[in-house]
């Protein structure tokens, strides 16, 4: 009689070892099937600098949107010749730049950050 309660209670928690295995082994092969989305830095920079902005008023052009980081970002901005007239850092400390000086006509003012462009500006002078 014990033999016989013995080989049920080692059928049984068969039955249910292979029940539970089969209801989360599963599971977890598929989720590790799945490819695990994470943000990366490089997404979180690409962002963080959708988020700024460029206004020209009088003789400057401030950038608004900067992260609360203290990232220096390089301001590059070139006529439509391609030529360099204006080439300094901006960062939350240091949003705006003169522009005063500069003839009248069509400017692009790109953003880089560790030597890479990362948003670009049309600009124009009247």
């Amino acid at each position: 009689m014990k033999t016989i309660i013995a080989i049920g209670l080692v059928l049984l928690g068969c039955t249910t070892c292979s029940a539970q295995t089969g209801a989360t082994g599963n599971s977890a092969f598929l989720e590790q099937d799945k490819p695990m989305v994470k943000q990366t830095n490089k997404d979180a920079l690409a962002a963080e600098f959708a988020a700024i902005q460029m206004e020209h008023e009088n003789d400057e052009i401030t950038f608004s949107g900067f992260s609360q980081n203290k990232r220096r970002i390089s301001l590059l901005v070139t006529n439509t010749d391609g030529d360099i007239v204006i080439q300094t850092g901006i960062s939350s400390d240091k949003p705006s730049v003169k522009v005063e000086g500069l003839p009248k006509g069509l400017y692009f003012a790109n953003i880089f950050y560790r030597g890479k462009s990362k948003k670009g500006f049309v600009l124009k002078i009247e």
